[in-house]
């Protein structure tokens, strides 16, 4: 048998290599759904298995507290036995950090047998690159990808002794420590942001000139008093050149998944328009056009924007699924995307957005918006208070996707 890469300079010994289930005892969940209740015992499903841990704010799910002996009569769970989902998400995996849970169908616990496997370091190994082609391999299913707890058991793991175990656990875990860490500063700053725009454009938050007085009272005006729509380019997909290309387009997917709220297009990845095709010249972006998703399966995602801050030598037009608003009125650089954030805006946008499968919202009702607009000059304040918390936030992420980054060339290394 082989060896990793990468290892610990403490044993000469062979990795070798076993089933799960030699290695392992398992408890799986899967069977009739629990009774939900508004609060009691916390109900870890597949959705609170993130990549290594468990999260419980992104689903809150409870059980009597009276029925969970039957719930959980196959198994209780004990602090450092390790998840894994089957189904919906497939492969995520997390240690159990807390007893008094109960776990939900399609996840199954796994306690490594004494001297034979530790938990840390199968919570490494389920998370590893080539654990988990294996398990993909192994899934069936269209859509929805799942894997059966018979196969999963028979997985082949190739592991060290304990002592070289322990090594690369503790090693790893370390880094999950600086990798949480990390996150817990980037959500804080999230939540900060979130916050400051609440208390801004509350007005509970109030800015000041440069002598000390209050600015003018704001003004409620509807959007298309301060933005005019114009057309986009609903390109698709086979129009697109993610190699190259002179102009960049910009679609409601990357709104969603890549952009922070201020854009410059000389540090954001965008798909390039192929060459052959023509574009109208007031198409073109200009610096303080905000560029905004018209679409979305989310109410969380209906009508977020950004803000064009800096377009460059290489140009870009606005896409699939987007409104391309140009200020009509002098407006302060970068606060408009600010304003399209605020909890007053929001609620209108959710209130406007029509559908079911997918959401979306008209020209002439995102124009009928009622928007907040202070004076010019308390816009800029806004606008780059908020702007040196976003690069605050930026910067952080950086950072955290650098070094989780690290974290899976580690596992690629460390693993066979």
């Amino acid at each position: 048998m082989s060896v990793p890469k990468l290892r610990f300079p403490i044993t000469d010994s062979e990795w070798y290599e076993k089933s799960i289930i030699d290695l392992a005892d398992y408890v799986d969940y899967r069977g009739k759904t629990p009774n939900k209740t508004d609060s009691g015992v916390f109900l870890v499903t597949a959705k609170n298995i993130k990549q290594g841990y468990i999260d419980y704010e992104s689903s809150q799910e409870f059980i009597d507290p009276s029925e969970y002996d039957e719930v959980m009569r196959r198994g209780k769970p004990k602090i450092g036995d390790v998840l894994i989902t089957t189904e919906a998400p497939l492969g995520n995996v997390a240690t159990i950090d807390k007893e008094n849970i109960a776990l939900a169908q399609r996840v199954i616990k796994y306690r490594g047998k004494e001297k034979l496997l530790q938990n840390s370091f199968l919570k490494q190994l389920f998370l590893s690159p080539s654990f988990q082609m294996e398990l993909i391999s192994k899934a069936t299913g269209g859509t929805v990808q799942g894997i059966k707890g018979s196969v999963l058991h028979q997985i082949k793991v190739c592991i060290p002794n304990i002592k070289e175990q322990t090594k690369i656990a503790n090693f790893l875990s370390s880094v999950d420590e600086k990798i949480s860490l990390l996150n817990k500063q980037y959500n804080l700053l999230c939540e900060y942001k979130k916050s400051a725009i609440q208390k801004i454009f509350s007005q509970e938050l109030k800015f000041r000139n440069e002598n000390g007085n209050a600015y003018p009272a704001w003004k409620i005006k509807p959007f298309r008093t301060v933005y005019s729509l114009l057309g986009t380019n609903s390109l698709s997909r086979n129009e697109l050149n993610y190699e190259n290309g002179i102009i960049k387009n910009i679609h409601y997917g990357d709104i969603h998944t890549k952009f922070n709220c201020r854009f410059d297009i000389n540090k954001e990845l965008v798909p390039y328009i192929s060459d052959h095709i023509k574009i109208a010249e007031d198409n073109f972006c200009r610096k303080g056009d905000l560029v905004i998703a018209d679409a979305s399966e989310d109410y969380n995602d209906i009508g977020k924007c950004i803000e064009i801050m800096n377009v460059g030598q290489r140009q870009m037009v606005a896409g699939l699924h987007t409104f391309l608003a140009r200020p009509s009125t002098h407006m302060a650089p970068g606060f408009g995307c600010y304003m399209m954030q605020s909890s007053e805006v929001r609620k209108q946008i959710k209130v406007i957005a029509t559908g079911v499968s997918v959401l979306s919202i008209t020209k002439k009702n995102l124009l009928e918006l009622m928007v907040p607009l202070p004076s010019i000059d308390e816009q800029t304040k806004i606008a780059n208070f908020l702007a040196s918390v976003d690069d605050k936030i930026i910067i952080k992420k950086s950072e955290l996707d650098r070094l989780t980054t690290w974290k899976q060339g580690l596992l690629q290394q460390m693993f066979i």
